[in-house]
């Protein structure tokens, strides 16, 4: 939680909460049938991922500035991986830029598979069986440059067991070699019919999962639609619920894990309703799912709600 802010006064506050609401409706551009369903993302108390905790900064108030200019560094640092999804047919590293001059530099790399999801000096790079990368870091500021590079390569998980897909299914995923950089080659199909997600890469079914849209009252909204923000965990207080692995895709809406209590377990009573309408609106799935889909696709993924 941040801490409380200055209070401003009434006519500031009347203004800014009269542009935030008008910001909101640009945004959502939600349909008339959909406003009054209340989904679970109208009222997220939002908690930062605990592994960005570290790239945080402190109240730039309370901090004295060295103001003396000096040229930029830059080092690579694994901060997680090797991980892995996909049936064990994919893995990945999550690699953190630590940089240092004054003023801070830009940081450019060459690669980023989670679309800018982790902030600008944290990227992930997602490998196929059998695939290595050579990421590169480029830094400036006024006074300079640096460079920097890591290799990274596909190693195989020899701690998860078989995954009991058939042989020709298997065959299948090792043939498709997947470019987690192909935004335009996937898709998210969610069918409320049938209450599953299913994930496609160049048509081709990458990863199937049961779901639970929302209930009469509080429908999924029907249409197109393209991811754009990721959220580690949030609280919803109206609800007396939060889940973790949040993935936007249409104003109020998102595609989250299973619902969990304010004492970090999952309510039982709900993950018993998965597969079947049970959301306020947004799309549950188990949690291993919404990690999968959160951690591996990157965003800006065209995403469509069917019955």
């Amino acid at each position: 939680m941040k801490p409380p802010q200055k209070q401003e006064s009434t006519q500031e506050q009347s203004t800014e909460k009269n542009k935030d609401i008008s910001e909101y409706r640009e945004e959502s551009k939600t349909p008339t049938s959909y406003q009054d369903s209340e989904p679970e993302g109208a009222y997220l108390e939002i908690i930062e991922d605990p592994a960005n905790e570290e790239i945080v900064d402190d109240d730039p108030l309370e901090k004295d500035y060295d103001n003396t200019l000096s040229k930029p560094g830059v080092s690579l640092q694994i901060i997680l991986g090797p991980e892995y999804a996909q049936e064990n047919s994919a893995c990945y590293w999550r690699i953190k830029a630590v940089v240092s001059g004054n003023p801070a530099p830009e940081i450019k790399f060459s690669r980023d598979d989670s679309n800018g999801s982790w902030g600008p000096d944290i990227v992930q790079v997602n490998l196929s069986e059998g695939q290595s990368y050579t990421l590169i870091c480029d830094i400036k500021n006024s006074e300079g440059s640096a460079s920097s590079s890591l290799t990274l390569g596909w190693i195989e998980n020899k701690e998860v067991p078989d995954s009991g897909q058939s042989q020709s299914q298997q065959s299948e995923q090792d043939s498709l070699q997947i470019d987690y950089q192909d935004v335009a080659n996937f898709k998210i199909d969610v069918n409320l019919s049938t209450q599953r997600v299913t994930v496609y890469y160049k048509d081709s079914a990458i990863k199937s999962m049961v779901c639970s849209g929302g209930l009469p009252q509080s429908p999924t909204p029907i249409g197109n639609f393209t991811t754009y923000q990721k959220i580690y965990y949030a609280w919803v207080a109206k609800y007396n619920q939060g889940a973790y692995y949040w993935t936007r895709f249409y104003g109020s809406y998102l595609i989250h894990s299973v619902p969990f209590d304010k004492n970090g377990n999952i309510i039982s009573e709900e993950y018993a309703k998965l597969g079947s309408p049970a959301s306020h609106g947004c799309v549950r799935l188990e949690v291993e799912d919404a990690k999968w889909l959160y951690e591996v696709i990157p965003l800006g993924v065209s995403l469509v709600i069917h019955n």
